[in-house]
């Protein structure tokens, strides 16, 4: 997994919540499992 930390998000996308972040982080997880089993991306 190709997690990114709050502050390198921060740097380049701007100022970003921590519940924002939580949420990105829990999508990027259900995504990556989903995506196993279902191409999700074309």
């Amino acid at each position: 997994m190709n997690s990114m930390s709050l502050e390198s998000l921060q740097d380049a996308a701007g100022p970003v919540s921590r519940e924002t972040f939580d949420r990105l982080v829990a999508f990027e997880q259900m995504f990556q499992k989903w995506n196993r089993s279902i191409n999700l991306v074309a």
